[in-house]
C-alpha cells in the first residue's frame, strides 16, 4: 500500500531552474518550460498541451508519473537521460525506492539517519556489478570535444604571437570573460570548451597590442580565462595542462598588478597540492598569499583573504594538521561574516561556502559524524554556484558511505547530479563513493544505475 504523502519534486524544479530564461538573466519560468515541452511533445498525447499549472503540479509532488510522451518531452528539454534524474517515479511499481525521492536532502537525511542497510531485497546481478566496477576502475574522466581541446592548446601555444584577427574593445572582452566565468561556476564544461579558444586568441591579441592601463586590465581578464581553461584541464584529468595553465594564470596575475587577482591565482594554484601529495606545502603557499593581502581594503580583498584560509584549512586537513585546519576555517568564518555570500573574482565565498568546507574537512579527516552534524537540517542556497553546491552533496555522500549508509549516500549522489551533472559524473570522489558502494555484498539497483551513469568506455547493458 503506497503512502498518500506528497513531497515536492526538488529534482524537477532544480532542473528547470538550471535553464536560463529567454527573457532575462533569471531562470526559466514554468510558462517557458511548458511552451518548450509543447514544441517537442509527441502529438499522440491526447491530454492537450502542457501548461504552467502542469509543471507546478509536478514540482509540488501532486503528479509524480506523467504520461509517457510527456515524460519523454520533459527529458528532452531538461537535458537528462532518465526519469529518475528529474524525480519522476511510478510509486505503484516501486513505492519504497528512495533513490527517486523528491524531498529536500535535509528531510531525507533525518529519516535515513539510522539506516545502515547494506543489502537490497533485489540485489543487482553479479555480472552487472562486475561490469560497472571495471568501468569505474578504468579511471574515467570528463570527456571533452577533442577539437575544442586542440584549439585551446593552439591558443596557448601562440599566446605571444596570436593569429590575425579583430582587436576587440576591452569592454566587450570583459563581458565575454564574465560569461565564461559563469559557465565555469555552473559546471557547463561542454559549452566552455567550445568558446574558450576564440576568446583566448582575442585576449592575446589585445594584450600584445595595448600598453598602459588597458594592458593591465587585459592581464586580469587573461588570468580569469586561464582559470576557466584550467577547470577543463583539471576535470578531464589533463593535469600537465592544468599545471601549465596555472603557471600562465599566475604570470598574468603578476602583470595585472592587482593583489586580489594575485591572491586568486594562489588560490587556484593550491589545487596542484591536492594532486601532488604535498598538502602541507600547499597550506604554506596559501598562508603566504594571505599575508600579502590587507583584508580590510574592500569586500573583494576580504573575500580573497577568507577564501585563501578556507582552502588552506582543507589542505591542512589532508596533511593531518587538524589544529591548523580548524584555525584556518575559523579565520575564514570570521571574514565570511563581513561579506555577502557571492562570487568574488570568480571564487564563491561567504558563510555558506565556509560551512561546506567544514563538511569537506570532516570527511577528509574520516570524521563522518561531524560532517553530518554540520550538514544536518541544511541545504545550500540556489544562489550558490552549481559547482559549490554539488561539492556539498558529494561530501555528504562520502560521509554517509563512510558510515555504510547506502540509501542516504545514493540520495546525496543523485542530488549532486541534479545540481551539476557535468561536474558530478566524473568527479574522482564520486567515483570513490560509487566504488565503495559497489563493493558491498549486495548492490542495490539504485547504486547500479548511478554506476552506469558514471561510465566512460563501452555502454553497460
Amino acid at each position: 500500500m503506497t503512502s498518500s504523502r506528497r513531497h515536492p519534486n526538488d529534482l524537477f524544479r532544480a532542473a528547470r531552474l538550471r535553464l536560463k530564461s529567454a527573457h532575462g538573466d533569471g531562470p526559466m519560468s514554468r510558462e517557458e518550460l511548458a511552451d518548450l515541452v509543447n514544441d517537442v511533445m509527441d502529438p499522440r498525447d491526447h491530454d492537450g498541451p502542457v501548461s504552467a499549472s502542469d509543471i507546478g503540479k509536478i514540482e509540488r509532488g501532486i503528479v509524480s508519473w506523467p504520461r509517457k510522451c510527456r515524460r519523454q518531452a520533459y527529458r528532452t528539454i531538461l537535458n537528462v537521460r532518465t526519469d529518475a534524474e528529474i524525480g519522476l517515479m511510478n510509486r505503484r511499481i516501486r513505492p519504497t525506492d528512495q533513490m527517486h525521492s523528491t524531498q529536500p536532502l535535509q528531510a531525507i537525511r533525518s529519516r535515513t539517519e539510522g539506516d545502515d542497510t547494506l543489502a537490497s531485497p533485489h540485489p543487482a546481478p553479479i555480472d552487472d556489478q562486475r561490469e560497472c566496477g571495471e568501468a569505474l576502475a578504468a579511471g574515467a574522466s570528463l570527456e571533452l570535444p577533442a577539437a575544442g581541446l586542440i584549439a585551446i592548446r593552439a591558443a596557448l601555444d601562440t599566446a605571444d604571437l596570436p593569429p590575425d584577427g579583430p582587436l576587440r574593445p576591452v569592454a566587450d572582452l570583459t563581458a565575454d570573460v564574465a560569461g565564461v566565468t559563469r559557465l565555469r561556476l555552473a559546471s557547463n564544461y561542454m559549452r566552455l570548451c567550445a568558446v574558450l579558444s576564440d576568446l583566448l586568441d582575442d585576449l592575446h591579441r589585445a594584450y600584445s597590442f595595448w600598453q598602459g592601463q588597458r594592458r593591465v586590465v587585459v592581464a586580469a581578464l587573461l588570468a580569469q580565462t586561464y582559470r576557466a581553461a584550467d577547470a577543463l584541464a583539471d576535470k578531464s584529468g589533463r593535469y600537465d595542462l592544468s599545471a601549465r595553465l596555472i603557471g600562465m594564470m599566475t604570470e598574468a596575475a603578476r602583470q595585472s598588478g592587482n593583489e586580489v587577482v594575485l591572491a586568486t591565482a594562489s588560490y587556484v594554484r593550491g589545487e596542484l597540492f591536492f594532486a601532488n601529495g604535498r598538502p602541507d606545502l600547499g597550506r604554506t603557499l596559501l598562508e603566504r598569499a594571505a599575508e600579502r593581502l590587507d583584508p580590510d581594503t574592500d569586500a573583494a580583498s576580504s573575500a580573497a583573504y577568507g577564501s585563501l584560509h578556507m582552502r588552506a584549512g582543507v589542505l591542512a586537513g589532508q596533511a593531518r594538521q587538524l589544529e591548523h585546519a580548524r584555525d584556518h576555517l575559523a579565520e575564514a568564518a570570521q571574514w565570511a561574516t563581513r561579506v555577502t555570500e557571492g562570487e568574488y573574482n570568480g571564487t564563491a565565498f561567504g558563510p555558506s561556502s565556509v560551512r561546506i568546507h567544514e563538511v569537506t574537512l570532516a570527511v577528509d579527516t574520516n570524521d563522518p559524524d561531524t560532517a553530518l552534524r554540520v550538514s544536518r537540517d541544511w541545504d545550500p542556497s540556489e544562489k550558490l554556484s552549481a559547482e559549490r553546491r554539488s561539492h556539498f552533496y558529494i561530501d555528504v555522500a562520502r560521509a554517509q558511505a563512510q558510515l555504510d549508509k547506502v540509501n542516504a549516500a545514493v540520495i546525496a549522489l543523485f542530488q549532486a547530479r541534479a545540481v551539476a551533472p557535468e561536474h558530478t559524473r566524473f568527479h574522482p570522489q564520486v567515483r570513490e563513493v560509487v566504488t565503495r558502494l559497489l563493493d558491498k555484498r549486495a548492490v542495490t539497483p539504485q547504486v547500479l544505475e548511478f554506476a552506469r551513469w558514471t561510465r566512460i568506455s563501452a555502454e553497460i547493458s
